[in-house]
């Protein structure tokens, strides 16, 4: 008889553990984003801000080094107008070295 009930019990439990199973969604939003133009050139990076959950920053370097930040929100399948630019200029900054003494 407790053979019987310890047989019984798993198998209660596994009914349980598979009724509680739910299949993961898949995540819609990529497909519904905008195009990147292809001339903002080649990511570079993907970072992220804990202060705004959800939000991505997208880094692009094209062939004259300018750099453009793209903005994503991935809940709410948003990619932002507002892109951030970075010109490249070919002057030279000069490095400022303190004396420690």
């Amino acid at each position: 008889m407790k053979k019987f009930s310890g047989l019984f019990l798993a198998c209660l439990l596994l009914i349980c553990l598979g009724i509680a199973c739910e299949k993961n969604q898949d995540v819609p939003w990529a497909e519904a984003l905008p195009e990147i133009p292809a001339s903002y050139g080649e990511l570079e990076a993907v970072t992220s801000v804990p202060e705004y959950p959800g939000w991505l920053q997208l880094w692009f370097q094209d062939d004259a080094g300018t750099i453009r930040i793209v903005r994503v929100h991935l809940f709410d399948n948003v990619l932002l107008d507002d892109v951030k630019t970075i010109e490249r200029t070919g002057s030279v900054v000069e490095e400022v070295v303190e004396d420690e003494g």
